[in-house]
């Protein structure tokens, strides 16, 4: 998560959106969002499109601007690096 917040650092205000999208309980992901001082926009559902499912948490989604999924990884990743930064330039494209 940390990661995620410092790429969304780096690209605020540059075309890209970022969402975080939980099923968990909106006070759980409230408190841990403080606790760890992220202020990435967090949306809730209670289940998810089969496009999106997914055994490892947390898991990641790159969608392009128009709605198709162009990335996927499972697990922690570090996405504040440059190559995480080009892959969503292209997406922006």
């Amino acid at each position: 998560m940390p990661s995620i917040q410092r790429l969304y650092n780096k690209t605020k205000g540059k075309g890209t959106q970022f969402v975080l999208v939980s099923n968990e309980h909106p006070n759980a992901i409230a408190k841990f969002m403080k606790d760890h001082k992220l202020d990435v926009p967090v949306y809730f559902c209670k289940s998810f499109p089969s496009s999106y499912s997914v055994r490892t948490i947390p898991s990641t989604f790159i969608i392009s601007t128009q709605g198709k999924i162009i990335g996927k990884h499972a697990g922690s990743a570090n996405w504040d690096c440059d190559e995480a930064v080009e892959i969503l330039s292209q997406a922006m494209k």
